[in-house]
């Protein structure tokens, strides 16, 4: 058994007869040091790059479309792609159906052209949950 004062995590681990480790039972001391400098190398504080003044004002101007693009009431959208009819169902906000539906097809750079052509709305449910976005009474539509 080995000092329990060694430095290095992993083979303390390892030796610690305590611990449910198999995996680690092959290891030699030099791998379990080298996993754990990669560890350590990974676990480095990141310090993030400073923006621009032009950065920080485009970053400023996105978060505020992105929070106008999400005020209002939460509805599920059942979307069909025009081309193999496939269905799915899409997250949306807006004080009422007709402006979730239209958020949904203008997207938040307001360019919706191939979303307009590429998949229509097939129904619009009430949106039970907000977190896991469950759909609940069919509000306009026919759901496939």
């Amino acid at each position: 058994m080995r000092n329990i004062q060694d430095s290095c995590p992993l083979i303390v681990m390892r030796d610690d007869p305590n611990q449910l480790t198999p995996w680690l039972d092959d290891w030699s001391d030099d791998d379990c040091r080298q996993v754990q400098a990669m560890v350590d190398r990974h676990d480095a504080v990141m310090k993030p790059t400073p923006l621009t003044k032009d950065q920080a004002g485009e970053a400023r101007r996105m978060w505020a479309r992105w929070q106008a693009h999400t005020t209002g009431k939460s509805f599920v959208l059942q979307v069909q792609n025009r081309t193999c009819d496939h269905t799915f169902r899409v997250h949306a906000h807006g004080k009422n159906v007709f402006q979730a539906v239209l958020r949904h097809y203008r997207g938040l750079g307001h360019n919706g052209t191939t979303i307009w052509q590429c998949t229509k709305v097939v129904a619009v449910f009430d949106c039970v949950c907000d977190r896991t976005v469950q759909a609940g009474k069919l509000l306009c539509g026919n759901p496939v």
